[in-house]
């Protein structure tokens, strides 16, 4: 099911809320689909409204009017072939671990339980976009390869000593930033 058809169906029940859009199917989702299909009709219900909403470029939450959301939504279908996208933008990793103490911690003791719990799940689904220990076993393969250039160049072409000196000390670099995660 995708966002769209899930705020009508809100609509149609006299909910105000995406959030209360959501929490609607999930509470009749046995009533809505096959037992086999609810698992995968959640899934897409949640990834739509991830595309759609809670993308960061859109101003809207779970708090969010539906008839506000739908507009947005009609408006940004219309609009997908006028203007330019940055599909290969690469994405903003954020730390989940952080996200999650803010979910659940103090600053939202006012918010509803089951947005809270929903919101728990929805970040804990996310792939992970950045594995440090994957880079750096790149990166260390990528280096043994360089110091080997670097040390072929100095026994039998030492006019390309420096470009490969120069590679070797990039990727060592890298490397070393990588580790440290980016702070000095």
């Amino acid at each position: 099911m995708k966002i769209e058809e899930c705020l009508r169906i809100g609509i149609e029940c006299g909910l105000e809320t995406v959030g209360e859009s959501i929490c609607n199917i999930e509470f009749h989702c046995a009533n809505l689909f096959s037992i086999s299909e609810i698992d995968k009709e959640l899934k897409e219900l949640y990834m739509s409204c991830d595309d759609a909403i809670l993308n960061g470029k859109s101003p809207f939450t779970e708090r969010s009017k539906i008839e506000d959301v739908l507009k947005y939504i009609e408006r940004e279908e219309r609009d997908e072939g006028n203007c330019e996208r940055e599909f290969e933008k690469m994405p903003r990793l954020i730390d989940a671990d952080v996200l999650l103490q803010k979910i659940n911690g103090q600053e939202n003791k006012g918010a509803d339980k089951l947005m809270s719990e929903w919101y728990t799940e929805m970040v804990k689904r996310q792939p992970t976009a950045y594995e440090v220990d994957k880079v750096v076993k790149q990166l260390e393969t990528e280096l043994k390869t360089a110091d080997d250039e670097k040390e072929r160049c100095a026994r039998e072409n030492p006019f390309q000593f420096d470009t490969a000196k120069g590679y070797a000390n990039g990727v060592s670099a890298a490397l070393e930033i990588v580790k440290s995660g980016g702070i000095e």
